[in-house]
């Protein structure tokens, strides 16, 4: 299984995804955490499970429940996340990142 490290902008993406659910009910931020987590840990052991984006970018859905992209991409035994994005955010806001 490859490891996940996160950009910093996809690591604050993280965070302010977390501090938004967890001010709408207590426990549910720790609940998506626990999400994008798992579904980090899927991405590490299937890097091609996401829909490629552009060049070697690939999205993914952290689950039904929270409406989130991961966009990530594979370097040699790594999964670099570069954004944590909201459904509803352009999906080319990412790209400012790079």
């Amino acid at each position: 299984m490859r490891s996940v490290r996160f950009e910093e902008g996809a690591e604050t993406d993280l965070q302010s995804a977390r501090r938004f659910y967890e001010g709408k009910r207590v426990g549910l931020g720790e609940e998506f955490f626990a999400a994008a987590l798992s579904q980090c840990r899927y991405i590490a052991s299937y890097p091609r499970i996401g829909r490629v984006v552009e060049g070697n970018i690939r999205r993914t859905a952290i689950s039904s429940k929270f409406h989130f992209h991961i966009y990530y991409y594979a370097e040699g035994d790594e999964i670099i996340v570069v954004a944590v994005m909201h459904f509803r955010q352009h999906p080319d806001s990412w790209k400012k990142r790079r």
